[in-house]
């Protein structure tokens, strides 16, 4: 849910939509392998 929030309030801003979504799946991905 929380992430959903994260990239609905990032869509409002517009540009920084992208950069978070790179950032959420970094942060995905370092929780997957770590």
């Amino acid at each position: 849910m929380k992430n959903w929030k994260i990239l609905r309030d990032c869509q409002l801003k517009g540009d920084g939509a992208h950069q978070a979504m790179l950032n959420i799946a970094r942060l995905h991905n370092l929780a997957l392998t770590g």
